[in-house]
């Protein structure tokens, strides 16, 4: 989600020409209805003194490849991430993860314990040397 509150906060900032931070102001919306994520456009209003309603129609206009749709309801400008650039964003992040996740399995194989010697051996003493390796 960072990633796309970055391009957000580039959008808008690019758009207005202000070089005020706006990713700690990027909420997730309380409707689904309403888009993955949403820009309250109050703060927005006092450095531009133009009514909020104002600002997000006129940045309902912007049109990016990560997001879908953007669009203004009062005063806070709604945006729909596009899902094939987030599939395909997480994709990249599980692959890239995925040789880190092998070696550590193969890791866990091949890892040892001893065993308690006044009790016959069994599976399950050895886990929580394994929930421990984790």
């Amino acid at each position: 989600m960072q990633l796309f509150k970055e391009r957000i906060s580039f959008l808008v900032s690019s758009k207005l020409k202000i070089k005020e931070d706006l990713i700690s102001l990027i909420e997730i919306p309380p409707d689904q209805k309403l888009g993955d994520l949403s820009l309250p456009c109050f703060n927005l209003a006092k450095t531009l003194k133009k009514s909020p309603v104002e600002i997000s129609k006129s940045l309902s206009e912007l049109s990016d490849i990560y997001f879908s749709k953007i669009e203004a309801k009062g005063p806070y400008l709604n945006f729909f991430i596009n899902p094939t650039i987030l599939s395909s964003i997480v994709i990249k992040e599980i692959l890239k993860h995925r040789k880190k996740r092998i070696s550590l399995n193969r890791l866990l194989l091949s890892k040892h314990s001893k065993t308690i010697f006044n009790r016959p051996f069994k599976v399950n003493n050895n886990r929580l040397f394994f929930i421990q390796n984790l």
